[in-house]
């Protein structure tokens, strides 16, 4: 799945993000919010790619996709639908790096995201969870 939005790309995660993806999973808001997934080495975060992530786009399509910078193609977060065995319909999630919040980033990811779930996929619903005390 490819997308562009006004301001970002949104790509397919490779093997070669994994030190994109040890700062995000390592962030204070990751662990806050989602929780310690134990990436604790860029090594882990590969394997993390591999195992989990990349399972998705073949075993379903879905997954978690990089949000990069039209400007100079620098990650800065992660959006995506989930399937979870637990939900009827495909959860929408994201995550960006700390310094990339409040700039509207997560908003315009998710709304195209959320389009090309709409208009591609021909989701009719489409859930998403969000612990109470994340007031953003």
């Amino acid at each position: 799945m490819y997308l562009e939005t006004e301001r970002l790309f949104v790509g397919d995660l490779k093997i070669e993000d994994a030190g994109f993806i040890f700062d995000l999973m390592n962030a204070p808001e990751w662990i806050s919010f989602i929780g310690d997934k134990g990436i604790n080495s860029i090594e882990k975060a590969g394997k993390h790619i591999n195992e989990s992530l990349l399972k998705g786009y073949t075993e379903s399509g879905l997954g978690m996709r990089k949000v990069c910078l039209k400007t100079n193609n620098q990650p800065i977060g992660i959006c995506g639908f989930l399937q979870r065995d637990y939900l009827e319909h495909p959860d929408i999630g994201f995550a960006f790096l700390p310094k990339f919040a409040r700039q509207g980033y997560a908003y315009e990811t998710t709304k195209s995201i959320m389009e090309y779930g709409r208009d591609q996929l021909k989701f009719k619903k489409i859930f998403a969870i969000c612990l109470e005390t994340n007031t953003r």
